[in-house]
C-alpha cells in the first residue's frame, strides 16, 4: 500500500501527519526500505469549530488530503441516537430547511476544490449526502467519498449506492469492528457484485482501544472477502487501487 490515512474525530491530523512522516522516513532509511506516506486531514467536529472553513484551509496548507464532515457531532447522528432512546440533541446541521447545504459548507467546498483534496461525507442521511455531493460538485470538488454505506446509522440501499456512484462518489466501507451488529457481510458482498469493485474503497476505521489495530483488521477483512468469493484482483482494487485514485487521481 502507498499510504496510511490517519483520521481523528476530535483533533486535526494534518499537522501530526507531517511529524509522523519524518519518523517513518527515518525508519525506512535506516532499514533500507521504501517509506510509506502518512496522510492526515481534519474532521469538522465541535472541537475544531464545526463547519469551520479556517480549520479546513489550515489542514490543506499542512498537506492534509481529507476533510471529513461531522461524525459523532452531526445532527443526523444525534437524531438517530434520540430515536434509540439515548439522551441526545442538537448537532451540526449540513443542510437547511430549503434542502440546500448551509453557507459554511459552501465555503468549505470551495477550499476543498481549490486544494483538490477529498471530501469525505460522514454521519449523514442519504438525502443529506445527495444534496452535499451535488453542491460540492457545483463548487468544483472532484474527490468525494461516502463513509459507512452499510452501517445501520447511515445505511443505503443498493439503488441509493448506485445513484451516489453515478454522481461520482466512492463508497467507503470501513470494517471497524467486524461484528454482525454493525453491518451485514451478505449485504456487502451483494452490493460489491451488483455495483462492481470500481466503486468501493475499503478501510478499517480501527486504531481505537476497543478494536484490534488496523493491520490485523485488514488481514481479517481481506481474508473474508476472498473466502466469500470476491476475486483477488477485485479485492486489490478496493483496498489499494481505488484508494490511490481517490487521493491522487488516475496514475
Amino acid at each position: 500500500m502507498a499510504a496510511i490515512v490517519n483520521k481523528g474525530l476530535t483533533a486535526p491530523t494534518a499537522r501530526s501527519a507531517v511529524l509522523a512522516q519524518l519518523v517513518v522516513d527515518q525508519w525506512a532509511r535506516e532499514h533500507n526500505m521504501k517509506s510509506a506516506k502518512i496522510i492526515g486531514g481534519v474532521t469538522l467536529s465541535y472541537s475544531v469549530g464545526g463547519l469551520n472553513v479556517h480549520a479546513v484551509r489550515t489542514a490543506a496548507q499542512f498537506g492534509g488530503k481529507f476533510v471529513w464532515t461531522p461524525v459523532l457531532n452531526s445532527a443526523h447522528h444525534r437524531r438517530v441516537e434520540a430515536l434509540a432512546g439515548m439522551e441526545s440533541s442538537g448537532g451540526i446541521e449540513v443542510i437547511n430547511e430549503n434542502d440546500e447545504v448551509v453557507p459554511e459548507l459552501k465555503e468549505i467546498s470551495k477550499v476543498i476544490a481549490e486544494h483538490d483534496i477529498v471530501l469525505s461525507l460522514a454521519h449523514h442521511s442519504t438525502k443529506e449526502r445527495f444534496i452535499m455531493i451535488d453542491a460540492a460538485k457545483e463548487a468544483g470538488v472532484k474527490r468525494i467519498s461516502i463513509i459507512h454505506p452499510f452501517q445501520h446509522l447511515t445505511k443505503m440501499s443498493i439503488e441509493q449506492m448506485k445513484i451516489a456512484t453515478d454522481k461520482g462518489a466512492y463508497l467507503e466501507h470501513l470494517f471497524f469492528d467486524l461484528t454482525p451488529y454493525s453491518w451485514d457481510w451478505g449485504e456487502t458482498i451483494e452490493a460489491i457484485k451488483e455495483l462492481g469493485p470500481d466503486h468501493f474503497v475499503l478501510g478499517t476505521d480501527s486504531g481505537r482501544w476497543s478494536v484490534p489495530p488496523p493491520v490485523p483488521v485488514y488481514r481479517i477483512m481481506i481474508g473474508k472477502l476472498l473466502e466469500l468469493g470476491i476475486p483477488e484482483a477485485d479485492v486489490e482494487k478496493m483496498v489499494r487501487l481505488n484508494a490511490e485514485k481517490l487521493i491522487w487521481g488516475e496514475p
